[in-house]
Order: structure tokens, then sequence, then C-alpha cells
């Protein structure tokens, strides 16, 4: 959570904006916020982190490094969906195989036990 209040304070956004975490859409906007660069210079909230000796950094060139980042995260996250749904694929499959097997099985009785009992002859 302090990173999230510390990134909307780069923006010059208050830190309650971290609340549309509760929201799809908020979750949206907020990401959109992260992948921006910081504000150049100074804000409301203070100087900007990426100055080093009074003198401003390319902040761009540094979020181009966390787009790349996040960008390969949803790749890894879409590989990983897309595993857990093909093994439920797969299970769903087989069980629907061995069920449609058994319904095409033709009906067989159990074979009968010899009787014990003698039948009445006159």
């Amino acid at each position: 959570m302090a990173v999230s209040v510390r990134r909307l304070h780069d923006i010059d956004r208050t830190g309650w904006w971290g609340l549309l975490l509760l929201t799809v859409v908020g979750l949206l906007v907020l990401l959109y916020w992260d992948l921006k660069p910081g504000d150049e210079g100074e804000n409301r909230f203070g100087n900007n982190p990426l100055t080093q000796d009074g003198s401003e950094t390319d902040t761009k060139k540094h979020a181009v490094g966390v787009k790349g980042a996040i960008v390969i995260c949803l790749i890894f996250a879409g590989i990983l969906v897309a595993m857990i749904a093909a093994s439920i694929a797969l299970t769903a499959y087989n069980e629907y195989s061995l069920r449609s097997e058994e319904q095409n099985k033709p009906m067989t009785l159990p074979p009968e036990e010899p009787s014990t009992e003698q039948p009445d002859v006159p």
C-alpha cells in the first residue's frame, strides 16, 4: 500500500485514490496511472524521487522499464491462465469420454448363480 500511495503522489494524486482497487474499473485506472511517468520537478507532495544532485533524470526511460516489466508479468499471467483452462478442459473431456463409453456399452445381465434347490420331480 505504501508503494501504491507513493506512486500516486508521484503523479500528484492523493493516496485515497488507492481505494479504486475495490472496483474493476478502478483497477484499470490505477494501472494506467502506474504506467504514467511521474511529474517532473516538484508537486504538492514533494520533490521527484528520481532527481539526483538537483538535476532531472529522464523519467520516461524509467517508465519504459516499468511498462516492460508489467507486459512481461501480464504475458506470464496469460500463459498461466491458459494452462489452467487447458487442464480443466482436459479433465472435462476425459470425464465426458468415460461417461459416453458407459452409455454406449450394451446392458448385460450378471451371470446366474446355480441354485441349490432341487426342482420337484414326480
